[in-house]
């Protein structure tokens, strides 16, 4: 059975006109992380996300309520499915959350090698977020720009990080200040094997589960 992202979410990217080379056309902006002083020469980070391709399993842990001064979390377990894009354009990925055929979701990692940096979108309920822009320095990809939270400009983050043949590591922040400070908001880690999953005991055995199942009231198409 083929995943999901190789007929749905590659039609709807090619029809939201990201999978062309107008994509990467844009001039640098001032936002994009890991640019360097002037006059800096980048490396070409074309395969930066090929550790992407394949399947994925993926145990995350979210913020519910985000740059609210919250601490309460959920967790849940999440698959994904990464192609790379025709003509070298970069590399899509599907987040299917277990138990959730509802969910549906597809990260875009869209290269540009004129700047030589990526552009990282967010796609889910027909709703595209603004790329993020960045690239990898020394095996940890940092991509960041402005976006909204409940009406409320922001900045975003994106990390990639602890990148193996088997195992990486995602973060989300958001900076509510113009990036002086950033509340790191959703971790996922990710695996080529799924994760054991958390046995719930019963009532009375002072066991409570790991993993919650997200609330989309609390679960906007950008967050």
């Amino acid at each position: 059975m083929r995943p999901l992202l190789h007929t749905r979410f590659v039609k709807s990217l090619f029809a939201v006109g990201l999978a062309s080379p107008l994509a990467a056309a844009a001039p640098e902006p001032v936002h994009a992380a890991n640019a360097g002083p002037p006059g800096t020469v980048h490396a070409d980070g074309r395969h930066d996300f090929d550790f992407l391709v394949g399947r994925w399993y993926a145990h995350t842990r979210r913020l519910v309520r985000p740059l609210q001064q919250s601490d309460q979390w959920e967790a849940f377990y999440s698959v994904h499915d990464g192609v790379l894009l025709p003509g070298g354009l970069g590399v899509a990925d599907d987040y299917r959350i277990e138990g959730r055929p509802d969910f549906l979701g597809l990260a875009l990692q869209i290269y540009d090698p004129d700047h030589r940096q990526w552009r990282a979108y967010w796609y889910r309920q027909g709703a595209m977020t603004p790329p993020l822009l960045g690239r990898f320095s020394d095996g940890v990809g940092v991509f960041e720009g402005p976006d909204q939270l409940d009406g409320r400009a922001i900045l975003t983050r994106y990390t990639w990080k602890d990148i193996t043949a088997a195992s990486a590591r995602w973060e989300q922040a958001f900076s509510g200040d113009g990036g002086k400070t950033w509340e790191t908001n959703w971790v996922m880690e990710y695996s080529r094997e799924p994760f054991p999953r958390v046995v719930t005991l019963p009532p009375g055995k002072g066991a409570t589960p790991e993993v919650q199942q997200p609330d989309d009231q609390q679960f906007p198409a950008n967050y």
